[in-house]
C-alpha cells in the first residue's frame, strides 16, 4: 500500500491546460438530435411502403417532427449511444386499375402516422 505523498507518477492525473479528454477517458455526453432530425427525413420521406401489392401504391409524404433525445455518451473510450425519439409523418396512397403504376388512378388516399417511442 502506498504512503501519503508517495504515488507512483503512473497514476497521479494531472489537469491539462488545454482541457482535452485524451482518449475520452471521462465522461462526455454529444447531442445527436439535429443528425437524427436530417437522417430520419433523408432516410423516410419519399419511401415506397407499397407498391402495386393488390393494386396499391402507398408511400410516406413528409416527415412532420422529429423530436425526443439522441446522444452519443462517451466513457473510457466507449460509445454509448441512446435515443427516445418520436417522429410524426404522413402518408399517400393510391389504388390503380389493374395493379399497374401507369394504370388509371380509382382511388386515393392520405393520412398521418406517429410514433411516440423510436
Amino acid at each position: 500500500m502506498a504512503k501519503v505523498n508517495e504515488a507512483d507518477a503512473r497514476w497521479i492525473v494531472q489537469e491539462r491546460e488545454d482541457g482535452a479528454n485524451v482518449h475520452g477517458w471521462h465522461w462526455q455526453e454529444k447531442d445527436c438530435l439535429p443528425w437524427s432530425k436530417h437522417r430520419l427525413k433523408t432516410l423516410l420521406e419519399g419511401l415506397a411502403i407499397v407498391e402495386g401489392e393488390s393494386c396499391m401504391w402507398i408511400k410516406i409524404g413528409k416527415v412532420e417532427s422529429v423530436t425526443g433525445e439522441a446522444y452519443i455518451n462517451t466513457r473510457k473510450g466507449k460509445k454509448i449511444p441512446g435515443y427516445e425519439v418520436e417522429v410524426k409523418m404522413t402518408w399517400v396512397g393510391e389504388v390503380r386499375e389493374g395493379g399497374k403504376a401507369d394504370g388509371e388512378v380509382i382511388s386515393n388516399a392520405d393520412g398521418g402516422g406517429h410514433f411516440p417511442y423510436i
